[in-house]
C-alpha cells in the first residue's frame, strides 16, 4: 500500500463531498488509493466510513480518491467508528 498525505483539511466548508476531488487529487496525485493505479478517468471520492453506515458525509478525514472500479468493487462496509479495524493509506507510518 502507497501510504498518502492529504495534509490538513483545506480552508474551506464542502457543500457536496464531490467537491473536496480536486483538492485530494492535488495533494496525492491521480491515483487511486486502494490499488494505486493512476485514475485515466473521473476520480471517485471514496469514504472511509461508509455513508451509509453513519460515517461522516463532508469530513475531510473521512475522504480517500478512488478509481471507479475500486469504489463500486469494495466488499466491506466499514461502519461508523471501526476505522480501528483496518489498515488506512492515509493513515500509515510507514518508514523506507
Amino acid at each position: 500500500m502507497r501510504p498518502v498525505d492529504k495534509g490538513k483539511k483545506p480552508e474551506i466548508n464542502f457543500k457536496r463531498y464531490q467537491d473536496a476531488e480536486p483538492y485530494l487529487e492535488e495533494r496525492i496525485g491521480p491515483y487511486c488509493s486502494f490499488c494505486e493505479m493512476s485514475i485515466r478517468h473521473v476520480p471517485e471520492i471514496e469514504h472511509k466510513e461508509a455513508k451509509s453506515q453513519g460515517g461522516d458525509i463532508l469530513l475531510w478525514e473521512n475522504f480517500l480518491l478512488s478509481c471507479k472500479y475500486c469504489n463500486t468493487r469494495k466488499g466491506v462496509i466499514v461502519k461508523k467508528g471501526d476505522l480501528h479495524q483496518y489498515l488506512w493509506p492515509d493513515m500509515c507510518v510507514c518508514r523506507y
